[in-house]
């Protein structure tokens, strides 16, 4: 689990933000979740609105920040 932990930190390494490492950690796991549904569930999964959630809550965050 390193190696993810690594990842996560590297994703937020250009936020100037607070806390970068943890929104990192949130945008890996989002995506590691959304493959892991599509990889596992029969059908084909439509994660358009947990992408964009994603996208929202980490630029309101952000902005928020500045």
């Amino acid at each position: 689990m390193g190696k993810l932990a690594d990842l996560g930190r590297q994703l937020g390494e250009g936020l100037s933000a607070p806390h970068a490492e943890r929104v990192g950690n949130l945008i890996w796991n989002t995506l590691r979740g959304i493959i892991a549904a599509q990889m596992t569930w029969p059908g084909p999964v439509d994660s358009s609105r947990d992408v964009q959630t994603l996208i929202d809550l980490v630029g309101t965050y952000i902005a928020a920040r500045r």
